[in-house]
């Protein structure tokens, strides 16, 4: 799986309701939600990313450096 899938995986979940809570290698883990989601990743190789995101309405589900995974409801 390359970057682009996983990033196509993170909208195509969550235009169907799911947020994105966890990852291993090769998989990426959601949970159902009642409502669209936006799902992202950024790299986070310097401090201030989360705080940044958080305070655009973004909630940090998980951290696997070197990126930084975040979701919140569709807008």
């Amino acid at each position: 799986m390359c970057i682009r899938d996983r990033v196509e995986i993170l909208r195509e979940e969550g235009e169907a309701g799911r947020e994105v809570i966890g990852a291993t290698w090769l998989t990426l883990y959601f949970r159902q939600t009642d409502h669209p989601c936006e799902n992202i990743r950024v790299i986070s190789m310097l401090g201030g990313v989360k705080e940044k995101y958080e305070s655009q309405g973004w909630r940090h589900a998980f951290t696997w450096y070197p990126y930084r995974y975040f979701t919140r409801p569709a807008m």
